[in-house]
């Protein structure tokens, strides 16, 4: 107990000498001196007090409002240097999902496979008219019926997959979509001019087999660390005369399955690393029409970020690095991407096959073991159609008022946040009227004519595009700065305060506690006080002499000796 009252004492010592010796200002007031009221005390150390909380009061809701939102996404250049980026990549992908052609030979190989090579043409009609049905594997908009499972069956007998038992979908819908040499010509990229075969693709997108410019995504193949060799990436070049031009021909005799009712093609303008899906909204689309000169200029919105926010975990920051999940994503994580890996989870787990049309490329989704889904799987697609084209709200809790409806028909994929980076691209476009064939194109007007052709163009005819960068609202030399000065105005708080608290509430009271320095008053206490005219005097000759830091508490303390040893001025008067 003794102790105790020693370490009460030795605290109460300390804070005695820190409510003398420190900078701020009003802390003296709290221990007054001998003839300081107790009630001006008390109200000093409200007055403290009152500060203290309202301070702290300040600090903690400005730190709230940092911590829910630290980062700040603004614009940071309006000159960034387009030539710096990938040209975009290029979908077109024609309305006539089936070609005519292509899927009467397809018809043709069936039948003679069914018929030992002495099909007729009654029994290659009878395959002709039923491929039409395959159609729907692409927009599921109707239910299966008993035809087409028979139908089905027949297909998974005559064209396999290798060593399965199941229809070779792909490869089938691949052959019966229009090529890319049927109706692109005349391609040049900044100035230099292509055969189709050179620049041109068929790959995948969601509107099925498309033709693509520039599509650096690996379609098929688990990610890697580098482009593939067959990947060409293309440069900006900025002005009309530059960029891409192409001619498109729209062979109305060999339409079979349009998606859409009316005659032309969709053209998509999206990221090449990114695979275009309209449900991630990750790409521009607009219909090439008949006898157009369709005109894109291309301008990108490019977002970069501090590196600093990835301290931060992806909740607070709402977004994800590029390099983040590396083991499945190689470095090229995207958002679109998370999506459209969330969408082929629900619609594996759902119907337990997968489209012909998506990628499948992840490399934690068993997808080269998935079959593709076939017209056996037609009616979990138009059961489940709403489900797969659509997005549950990205939220933690799904018991949200107004969202239930939302919520069941959606997919719910909360672990795919926004990219931190990313390049997306816009376009404005404008539509001229073709009255005749342009002279540079008179050559193809013997074989296909300009009121069903469009013409097109995609260019940059600006250099500088707008970068937006995402940082900390504050960093740690701006916090110290806004918190400083907070304190600074209520308390007159510094650096150097919080070093003298410190001293004086730890260091001061381990000297106190165990006699490591004498009491303040000793250097009084053994004084004559009676050889000097006054009390003022004796203190600032003693404090001077002793070099002594003076203190009210010590003048109290010679007064107090004053009183019992008179001064020699009070001598001298008796």
């Amino acid at each position: 107990m003794k102790k105790i009252n020693h370490e009460k004492s030795a605290l109460a010592k300390s804070f005695h000498e820190f409510c003398e010796k420190t900078s701020i200002a009003g802390y003296i007031n709290i221990i007054g001196d001998k003839n300081t009221l107790l009630i001006e005390k008390f109200v000093w150390i409200l007055i403290n007090i009152g500060v203290l909380i309202i301070s702290i009061t300040i600090l903690v809701k400005s730190w709230y409002k940092f911590d829910e939102n630290p980062f700040v996404t603004s614009l940071d250049n309006m000159s960034y240097d387009v030539t710096s980026l990938y040209f975009p990549a290029i979908a077109v992908c024609n309305i006539n999902q089936m070609s005519r052609q292509r899927t009467f030979q397809y018809a043709e190989f069936l039948a003679n496979k069914m018929h030992d090579g002495n099909a007729n043409s009654t029994d290659i009609n009878w395959f002709f008219e039923r491929l039409k049905i395959m159609g729907q594997l692409l927009v599921y908009s109707s239910d299966a019926t008993k035809e087409m499972i028979d139908f089905q069956m027949i297909l998974d007998e005559l064209d396999p997959f290798p060593d399965s038992d199941f229809w070779d979908v792909e490869k089938a819908m691949r052959f019966m979509s229009p090529q890319c040499e049927d109706h692109i010509f005349k391609v040049k990229f900044n100035g230099v001019h292509y055969k189709t075969s050179e620049v041109f693709q068929l790959n995948k997108a969601d509107e099925g087999f498309c033709c693509t410019f520039n599509y650096l995504r690996p379609s098929d193949t688990v990610y890697n660390d580098t482009l593939s060799p067959e990947n060409k990436t293309f440069p900006i070049k900025i002005g009309m005369e530059n960029g891409l031009e192409f001619f498109v021909f729209h062979n109305e005799s060999d339409y079979y399955y349009p998606t859409m009712n009316t005659i032309g093609s969709q053209i998509l303008i999206f990221n090449p690393f990114e695979y275009p899906e309209a449900l991630t909204g990750n790409y521009r689309r607009d219909i090439l029409e008949k006898a157009d000169m369709a005109y894109f200029d291309v301008t990108p919105k490019v977002r970069r970020a501090n590196y600093e926010i990835r301290r931060y975990s992806r909740k607070q920051r709402q977004c994800m690095f590029r390099d983040e999940q590396f083991k499945e994503y190689k470095g090229n994580y995207k958002f679109s991407e998370c999506l459209i890996k969330c969408r082929i989870e629900s619609i594996k787990g759902l119907c337990d096959c997968l489209p012909y049309f998506v990628p499948r490329n992840f490399k934690d989704i068993a997808t080269n073991d998935t079959i593709t889904c076939s017209l056996h799987h037609l009616h979990c697609f138009y059961k489940y159609k709403l489900k797969f084209r659509s997005w549950s709200p990205i939220l933690e809790e799904k018991q949200v008022h107004g969202l239930e409806r939302e919520f069941i028909d959606g997919m719910w994929c909360i672990e795919c946040f926004p990219s931190c980076t990313f390049t997306q691209y816009s376009y404005i476009s404008s539509f001229v009227v073709l009255h005749g064939m342009p002279p540079k194109y008179k050559d193809l007007q013997k074989s296909m004519s300009y009121k069903n052709s469009t013409i097109v163009k995609i260019y940059f005819s600006n250099q500088f595009a707008k970068l937006f960068y995402t940082d900390l609202v504050y960093t740690w030399e701006e916090m110290i700065s806004v918190y400083g000065s907070i304190l600074s105005i209520f308390f007159g708080f510094s650096i150097i305060s919080f070093l003298e608290f410190i001293y004086f509430m730890i260091y001061r009271t381990f000297q106190y506690k165990f006699g490591w320095i004498d009491d303040e008053m000793d250097e009084f206490r053994h004084i004559d006080v009676t050889n000097y005219k006054s009390i003022e005097q004796a203190f600032m000759i003693i404090s001077a002499r002793k070099n002594l830091y003076p203190l009210p508490s010590q003048y109290e303390f010679l007064r107090e000796i004053a009183v019992r040893k008179p001064l020699r001025r009070n001598i001298h008067r008796h």
